[in-house]
């Protein structure tokens, strides 16, 4: 393939995407495609019996799943080729401001440095095998034959192109691969030889009857690259794990598990009667997202790794290339080079969609599907929320409290919400600064954005606050069982009841019921709930789910504050990494809230 450069000679247009290539059925790859997703028949039945009738075809009319197609996928892809005129970027003093302000909140100390983990330690990183194994895996001819030949000898329950199914196969190459970076052979950590396509996907959106039919593009990424990310970011993320006082990404607050009581136990804004309550919702937001704050963000990562080892093992491999203390240095080149390789990809990833067309992004698109996504969102959330903030002349001090997950942000000001006027004033004077900072766009329709003077009802991470406890809409809760995002079978549907049974917080009696029927049904006719749904859940909620259908007081008791925090100590597993070597573990910063957030105004 040619270099970005030669294909931005013939960008006329001066827009994010450049297209490299048309519809090519040599690349093509297929999609399942819904028109009509029609109401699951046994959710309908235990509907109609404990809601009624009326309640349930009201429900059933009120919403619908968007259409899943191959255009609708085009056209949400093709949204992100914004004008070059739309990427404002203002560096000034607050943005480097801001840059000290996340440094300090997303990272451990620099005498705690962060190393790397040894590629062949990754084996012990519980990945999700049922994933696809995407390029250059998925379109290896050679590969799908030897599925198909392992299926057959029964070796392996089915032939798909899986991360588990092709797992050797992958980390093999991989190695290969990720060595040759390093060494920079042929120049390859310059070049696009080892920057594979972004497959992209569709997911489908729930909406309203009354509101137009969204769809949202999702990233298959190599798995050269979520290897390599894993290299860096396993470290990272059990800083956060060792100790969850030392920043403001909101994990350890997931909804499910008590977040919204460990958030109001958490703020100072019982200091005074006088607060005010800011969630800033973007529209677009990893479409959108400049590829110079994900540098930046990217620069503040690399300032705090130790290149020149990696993480402690009870047991060495003969090539582990640990080496003596003379070798660091080369050592040390050799791991820049891969990581500054990595975050290159992030950004240079051609995007394929299902007719074989690729497209180059070139000025922003933070792809989803990679290990980082979600720490690389909030870490440019909160480099968001800073500038915007004090864009308003709204200082950010010792008792201004913060959380960012993704594109979700709580923030608590100390001061009455009427300074900032009328709450549509405050939410127009949010978006004015963010586009005219960074070309972000805020929503400010009702019920998105959120300026309030009281913590009550306020939106994030997908539930409200209820004095502690979460609540949400039981309709589109009912909905969204009813209408499922993707076709599945009933094994999925128990999982699925098990996932919603939790989401309702134990806020409706009767949605309970309906769900527990459900399951029960489908367990008599001889199903069982599907473990891979159950992991997904896993995932997205932070705790562990069994086939187990949960009683009442299992889902509300999780909800309550906890005395027992999860013991993380082993999400890098000690049996195989020295702990008492890693020096992140051991940078414990004893602070009150007042003392949480340093004040850079």
């Amino acid at each position: 393939m040619a270099p970005k450069k030669y294909y931005q000679r013939f960008n006329p247009q001066k827009s994010n995407l450049i297209k490299l290539n048309g519809p090519d059925p040599a690349l093509a790859y297929h999609m399942e495609e819904t028109f009509v997703v029609e109401p699951l028949k046994p959710v309908v039945h235990a509907m109609n019996t404990h809601l009624g009738y009326d309640k349930t075809t009201e429900i059933l009319t009120n919403y619908r799943r968007s259409p899943c197609t191959i255009e609708a996928l085009v056209t949400d892809t093709l949204s992100m080729d914004y004008p070059y005129s739309d990427y404002n970027f203002i560096d000034d003093q607050i943005y480097q401001d801001a840059l000290k302000f996340v440094d300090y909140n997303f990272f451990p100390d620099y005498d705690k440095p962060l190393y790397p983990v040894h590629f062949c330690d990754l084996r012990a990183y519980p990945y999700d095998m049922s994933v696809s194994a995407c390029e250059p895996f998925i379109s290896s001819p050679e590969l799908k034959n030897l599925l198909k030949e392992a299926q057959q000898h029964g070796d392996l329950r089915h032939a798909h192109p899986t991360f588990g199914n092709l797992y050797n196969d992958i980390f093999v190459r991989t190695r290969k691969e990720l060595h040759e970076i390093k060494d920079n052979v042929d120049n390859c950590a310059n070049t696009m030889k080892y920057v594979y396509d972004i497959r992209a996907f569709p997911r489908s959106h729930l909406v309203k009857k009354e509101d137009p039919d969204k769809l949202r593009q999702v990233y298959g990424c190599p798995k050269n690259h979520i290897l390599s990310e894993t290299m860096f970011y396993w470290p990272l993320f059990d800083y956060y794990k060792q100790h969850p006082d030392n920043h403001i990404l909101a994990w350890g607050k997931e909804t499910l598990s008590g977040g919204w009581n460990k958030i109001l136990a958490e703020m100072p804004v019982k200091l005074s009667p006088q607060y005010t309550v800011l969630c800033i919702d973007f529209k677009k937001f990893d479409k959108r997202l400049n590829f110079r704050l994900i540098d930046d963000a990217h620069k503040l990562f690399k300032a705090h790794i130790d290149f020149s080892q990696y993480v402690p093992v009870w047991s060495s491999y003969d090539d582990a290339e640990y080496g003596p203390p003379e070798d660091r240095e080369k050592q040390k080149v050799r791991m820049t080079r891969l990581f500054d390789w990595m975050c290159r990809t992030v950004k240079d990833a051609p995007v394929r969609l299902p007719d074989g067309s690729r497209y180059q992004r070139t000025k922003s698109g933070m792809p989803s599907g990679i290990f980082g996504t979600n720490w690389t969102d909030s870490i440019c959330n909160a480099i968001y929320v800073y500038c915007i903030l004090r864009d308003m002349s709204i200082p950010i001090h010792n008792d201004t409290y913060m959380k960012v997950m993704g594109d979700d942000s709580l923030v608590v000001l100390p001061f009455d919400v009427d300074i900032l006027g009328s709450e549509q004033e405050a939410k127009e004077a949010l978006a004015y600064h963010a586009k005219k900072r960074f070309g972000a766009v805020v929503n400010t329709a009702k019920g998105k954005s959120v300026v309030s003077g009281n913590i009550q009802d306020v939106p994030f991470l997908g539930f409200y606050n209820n004095s502690g406890y979460p609540s949400r809409d039981m309709e589109e809760l009912y909905a969204r069982l009813v209408y499922p995002e993707r076709a599945s079978d009933y094994n999925v549907l128990m999982a699925r009841c098990i996932g919603h049974a939790y989401a309702s917080c134990g806020l409706d009696r009767t949605f309970y019921t309906v769900v527990k029927d459900i399951f029960e049904y489908l367990q008599g006719q001889g199903f069982s709930p599907s473990t891979k749904e159950l992991r997904n859940f896993d995932f997205m909620h932070g705790f562990h789910l069994t086939q187990s259908f949960p009683t009442m007081d299992e889902i509300t008791k999780r909800l309550t504050p906890d005395t027992h925090p999860p013991d993380n100590s082993e999400y890098m597993p000690g049996w195989l990494f020295k702990h008492d070597e890693m020096p992140w573990r051991t940078c414990r910063r004893i602070r009150t809230y007042r003392d949480v957030y340093p004040n850079f105004c």
